[in-house]
C-alpha cells in the first residue's frame, strides 16, 4: 500500500507568533493554521505541524477528521529556517511517498492545488504550482530526495539541491499559490530554479 504524501507545515520567520516575528494575533494565526492543516488533510495527505511548544500545545486541542503529527522546532537564523524546517519535517516522517512544504499563517491553496501537488510526487522529484507562469508555494518533494533533504544545513544549500534536479511545474488557476511566493518569503535564498519538464532521472 502506497504511503501518504505528508504537508510539512511551518510558521515562517515573518510571521512567527511567538519567537521572532509578529502577527495580527495569535488566536487568528492559529485560525489560518487550522484550516490549512484541515485543507490538507481534506486531500489525502499526512500532515506535520513544526512550532514552538506553546503553539503545538494550542495545536493539541484542535478537533480534527485525521491525527495530526506535532513536532517541536527550534528557531533558527532566517538563512536556516526553510531548510531547518524541511529537514525537521522529513525526519519525523520518513515513511511518507513524498512531501509538500507549506508555510502557514498565509491563504491555503486551493484544494485541487494541493491535490494536484500530492499526485504530481508520483512521478517527479520536484513540484512546484505556478500561476501565469510565476512561481508559486507550496514546494512538493519526492521520496527519493530523503537522504539529502534530512542532511541539508542551509537554505543555500537547498537551492542548491533543487538546481541539480529539474523541477515539474504545474501551472494551475489559483492565484493564491503567489500568495506564498518563494522570493517574497525567503528572499535570502534567492530565486527559484529555471522550470524544465525534463523526465526525472531517478524515475527513468
Amino acid at each position: 500500500m502506497e504511503t501518504a504524501v505528508t504537508a510539512i507545515i511551518t510558521p515562517a520567520p515573518s510571521d512567527r507568533p511567538d519567537g521572532g516575528g509578529a502577527v495580527a494575533g495569535l488566536p487568528s494565526f492559529l485560525d489560518g493554521t487550522q484550516h490549512l492543516v484541515q485543507s490538507c488533510q481534506g486531500c489525502g495527505m499526512h500532515v506535520v505541524l513544526l512550532g514552538s511548544t506553546s503553539l503545538l500545545a494550542k495545536a493539541s486541542r484542535w478537533e480534527l477528521k485525521a491525527p495530526l503529527q506535532l513536532a517541536p522546532i527550534q528557531e533558527a537564523h532566517p538563512a536556516q529556517w526553510l531548510s531547518s524546517a524541511l529537514r525537521a519535517g522529513v525526519q519525523v516522517s520518513a515513511q511518507a511517498s513524498g512531501w509538500v512544504l507549506l508555510p502557514s499563517g498565509l491563504t491555503p491553496p486551493r484544494p485541487h492545488t494541493l491535490t494536484q501537488l500530492r499526485q504530481a510526487l508520483r512521478q517527479h522529484l520536484l513540484v512546484y504550482p505556478s500561476h501565469g507562469g510565476r512561481v508559486g508555494m507550496p514546494m512538493g518533494f519526492g521520496q527519493e530526495l530523503f537522504s539529502e533533504l534530512i542532511r541539508l544545513n542551509s537554505d543555500r544549500e537547498l537551492l542548491r539541491l533543487m538546481n541539480r534536479y529539474p523541477a515539474q511545474p504545474l501551472e494551475l488557476d489559483d492565484p493564491t499559490v503567489l500568495m506564498q511566493a518563494w522570493e517574497h518569503l525567503f528572499p535570502q535564498v534567492g530565486p527559484i530554479p529555471p522550470a524544465t519538464t525534463t523526465r526525472d532521472p531517478l524515475r527513468g
